[in-house]
């Protein structure tokens, strides 16, 4: 059998339409990371046999899309041609024989999951023409993925213990468990999933109750006579505790309009006290307002005509003044100011450092030179004597200069601070005899009073006005004599409720009479459930004192029969699926060592050199032996694992799908073999091809070397690094 065409429409990174034909031995697909291999290989998984989740499902969906949309497969077996189509929308797949004999050999729902008729006519139909029905055993025989090396043997040992082509014993042995749980719960290999009663849990059930019923029928006579006299003594009982339920509720309902309206008549009280105190916080801030706006009419009307910015210009004449002083007191002192700077002790010892050296050069020259150089040293000595006194003298003279320039600079501003003082004085007519300060302080005085006054009669607006205070008092007083009649007529229905209102245990007292409410309640309920309860024992024990016992012992007769023909039952069908266990492990038995040897086969031909592998019942690898050294897979390298499972993944393949030689598919599993070893593999592979389709998915170009490449994918999404 082999693939002859793969073609898919809108999946993974494929979002549009997509072919690729096969060749009939060896298909090289070579392509780079993100061009679409495991992919390709993916999509022939999902066509053959749909998606088990719906997770996987989304992996495959094209950007943007919901879903994949569709595929098909053309496979060439025996001299025919087919064709599997699959919608991966609604999961409804179609197998077709392709010319020159045409027919639909199927179209429905194959839903992976679920058992339905076109489900289970799907995968018969998978069986007789794959070999294989599940996606599941699909990814661990014939389909090899990278780092995936290592198959799950569990669903293989099933299928080679069941046989392939005969009858599933397996599904036999299953449906007869069924069988025997329809029976009974305890069964040999564990307790069910569901451990609802089955038939002889249900029969023996009954069985106990009819003879429960015989006695109890023996019973009946006795109790009946007891129950009647039970039965009215609890009517009596009900019915004057139902009397006391509702004195009791009286009781409770007048306490609880008793605390309510007590504590109404408190919080009235309350909101009079309230509006009383506002109605004098109002009188007396009226008060307060007035007495402000005398004082500002009888004290300050002389201020009232001023202009806003008053305050700020006298505050501005009094620093202009407070200025003007500091400028006379700078000018007083630089006039009075010596003219000659003082000295400084640095300039000081410059000029005696220069008088002493010019002394010196003068003294060198009289005392040792001669003729013109003589009188040349003694003028340069004066020179350099008398040069820092003609320095001090310049100096002191750009001294006075700038001292000057600063009266004049000072005179100025005295005079400009003088007119702005003027100004002013002259704006608001204040003369000598009248202070400033003294005005200034009045005007702030008289804007505090303003905004005391403000703030006053905001206060005021924010009460409610004396009328209407005075009607809402009035109302609360009303309400209040109201609440006081109604306790007045509760207290001389309930003289009790006086001692509570006097005692301050209006509450406490509720409490009590809800609880006493509800212990009543509790008790009535208790005696109303013995009634009843006694009321359908009565009835039962008048039923069965008429009951026919012969009958009841019909009936247990009958009953204890069919109990012990379902026992039988359940023993054969234990005898039955342990005979099925056994044939199952002997047919499983012969198949082990024709696997092992297989395996050893193809591992001898990856490695080059002649080894044994040892499997267990599970076909799990036990050791490799090679010559005398016997290894366990664990202490094997990555590599060497690697070539053992693959080895064992191809006899297993040749054991479960038996005569139909299905195509290898390898997406690119042989990364950690070296290079000998891979050679050996890749000329396990030619000989192989001879007999089944191999479809090799790799981005190693140097597998050129060994075929040329059926097809080159190329890149349909932007890399990581872009």
């Amino acid at each position: 059998m082999r693939i002859s065409k793969l073609s898919i429409d809108g999946f993974g990174l494929f979002d549009g339409q997509f072919e690729l034909d096969l060749p009939e031995k060896t298909a090289l697909i070579i392509g780079d990371n993100e061009t679409g291999k495991s992919t390709l290989v993916g999509a022939v998984g999902a066509i053959l046999f749909g998606f088990e989740t719906e997770s996987e499902r989304m992996a495959f969906a094209p950007y943007g899309a919901p879903s994949p949309r569709c595929g098909s497969l053309e496979v060439e077996t025996d001299g025919k041609r087919y064709r599997f189509s699959r919608d991966f929308a609604s999961n409804r797949a179609k197998v077709e024989l392709l010319p020159p004999a045409s027919r639909v050999m199927f179209d429905g729902s194959a839903k992976p999951r679920g058992r339905t008729d076109e489900k289970e006519a799907y995968s018969e139909l998978l069986r007789n023409l794959l070999g294989l029905e599940r996606l599941d055993l699909f990814k661990n025989s014939v389909l090899v993925e990278q780092d995936c090396m290592q198959p799950d043997m569990k669903d293989i040992v099933r299928r080679i213990a069941s046989g392939a082509a005969s009858a599933d014993y397996s599904i036999v042995r299953d449906n007869l468990k069924e069988n025997c749980e329809a029976l009974t719960v305890a069964v040999p290999w564990g307790t069910p999933k569901k451990r609802k009663l089955r038939k002889i849990e249900i029969l023996e059930n009954e069985l106990r109750q009819k003879r429960s019923e015989l006695s109890e029928t023996s019973q009946a006579v006795a109790t009946v006579e007891e129950a009647r006299g039970r039965l009215s003594l609890l009517e009596s009982q009900t019915a004057t505790t139902a009397e006391e339920i509702e004195q009791q509720k009286d009781m409770e309902r007048d306490i609880a309009a008793f605390a309510g309206v007590f504590y109404e008549k408190r919080r009235l009280a309350e909101q009079v006290n309230e509006c009383r105190n506002e109605i004098r916080a109002v009188e007396k801030l009226a008060k307060d307002l007035k007495k402000c706006g005398d004082k500002i009419e009888t004290e300050y009307s002389s201020y009232l005509s001023l202009p806003e910015q008053a305050e700020t210009e006298l505050a501005d004449l009094l620093r202009l003044r407070q200025n003007e002083r500091e400028l006379e007191g700078k000018l007083r002192q630089t006039e009075s100011g010596a003219p000659v700077e003082v000295v400084s002790t640095a300039r000081v010892r410059f000029a005696v450092i220069f008088i002493v050296t010019g002394l010196l050069i003068a003294g060198s020259g009289v005392a040792f030179l001669l003729g013109v150089v003589r009188i040349i040293a003694i003028i340069c000595g004066i020179a350099v004597a008398a040069w820092p006194l003609i320095n001090l003298v310049l100096h002191m003279r750009e001294h006075e200069s700038a001292r000057q320039g600063r009266l004049a600079v000072l005179r100025e501003q005295l005079q400009h601070l003088e007119m702005q003082a003027d100004a002013i004085a002259s704006k608001y007519r204040i003369s000598e005899r009248v202070n400033p300060e003294e005005m200034l302080s009045k005007l702030r005085e008289l804007k505090s009073l303003f905004q005391e006054k403000e703030k006053t009669e905001e206060a005021i607006r924010q009460h409610m006005k004396l009328d209407a205070l005075n009607a809402k008092c009035d109302r609360f007083a009303n309400d209040l004599f109201v609440a006081g009649k109604k306790i007045d007529e509760l207290k001389s229905r309930r003289p009790r409720l006086d001692d509570l209102e006097r005692g301050g245990q209006i509450g406490k007292a509720l409490e009590e009479a809800r609880a006493q409410t509800v212990r009543l309640e509790k008790r009535m309920g208790e005696m109303v459930g013995e009634r009843d309860a006694l009321k359908l024992k009565l009835a039962a024990a008048e039923a069965r004192e008429t009951f026919s016992e012969e009958k009841l012992e019909e009936e247990i007769s009958e009953k204890q029969s069919e109990l012990n023909r379902l026992k039988h039952s359940r023993e054969a069908h234990l005898l039955a699926i342990k005979v099925l266990d056994d044939a199952i492990s002997e047919f499983g038995s012969a198949h082990l060592a024709r696997i092992e040897k297989k395996t050893s086969e193809y591992l001898s031909r990856i490695t080059g050199s002649e080894r044994k592998v040892k499997l267990d019942q599970e076909l799990a690898p036990l050791e490799v032996q090679e010559g005398q050294l016997r290894l366990e897979p664990a202490c094997l390298s990555h590599g060497a694992r690697d070539q053992l499972y693959f080895a064992l993944r191809l006899a297993a393949i040749d054991e479960v799908c038996g005569d139909i030689r299905l195509p290898v598919l390898l997406d690119d599993p042989f990364v950690n073999f070296d290079e000998p070893r891979l050679k050996a593999t890749l000329r396990m592979l030619d000989v192989l091809s001879e007999s089944r389709q191999i479809i090799l998915f790799t981005h190693d170009r140097r597998y050129r070397d060994w075929r040329p490449a059926a097809y080159e994918l190329e890149r349909r999404t932007p890399t990581l690094n872009q």
